[in-house]
């Protein structure tokens, strides 16, 4: 279930995404992370706007005369002759069919694995546009656990994760980062 709560600027779910697509984005124009919401375990999925995977392949693509060409024949209602362009003098570089791009790269995983004292019930995953805090909360037992994270302003460039619970010694797990070597692995 999701919902926008508009009293804070919210959305919230009522249970961990599923896959990565769901988790909340964080972000400060460096650092990036998608925040999953898992309650034993949590991945939190990071990236980092200086990441990319290197090339052997350098290019100069000098596309930005043709471009003019390009709208006159698209605009002018000539489809065809504008996807001829592209393809031959906009697209195709090298004999390759597409200009090569190199791929962004993910930094990594944070991974949090708790030990939970009970049955987990009132799960709650926010996301509160205003502040950009992702909040999850749950009740384990008798304890209620929370988890806030948020990215500190570029010139920072750190990440912070709060963690709680009502009652002293109640946080028990392991703390972990996990990068594979190549993007295609995730």
């Amino acid at each position: 279930t999701i919902a926008k709560d508009t009293r804070r600027c919210s959305l919230y779910h009522l249970h961990p995404a599923k896959e990565w697509v769901d988790g909340y984005p964080l972000g400060n124009g460096i650092l990036g992370a998608m925040v999953l919401g898992g309650v034993t375990n949590e991945r939190v999925a990071l990236n980092h706007g200086r990441l990319w995977r290197r090339s052997a392949e350098r290019h100069q693509f000098q596309v930005a005369a043709k471009l003019p060409e390009f709208r006159r024949l698209f605009l002018g209602g000539q489809f065809e002759a504008a996807g001829r362009l592209m393809e031959k003098d906009i697209m195709v570089s090298g004999g390759k069919m597409y200009p090569y791009v190199n791929p962004y790269q993910p930094l990594g995983d944070l991974l949090l694995d708790f030990s939970l004292p009970g049955e987990v019930t009132d799960y709650q995953r926010r996301l509160n546009m205003d502040s950009g805090i992702v909040e999850v909360s749950y009740r384990a037992g008798r304890v209620r656990f929370r988890r806030e994270y948020f990215m500190a302003a570029p010139a920072d460039n750190v990440m912070v994760v709060r963690i709680t619970a009502e009652g002293s010694g109640r946080i028990s797990g392991q703390i972990r980062l996990n990068r594979t070597e190549r993007a295609d692995d995730f």
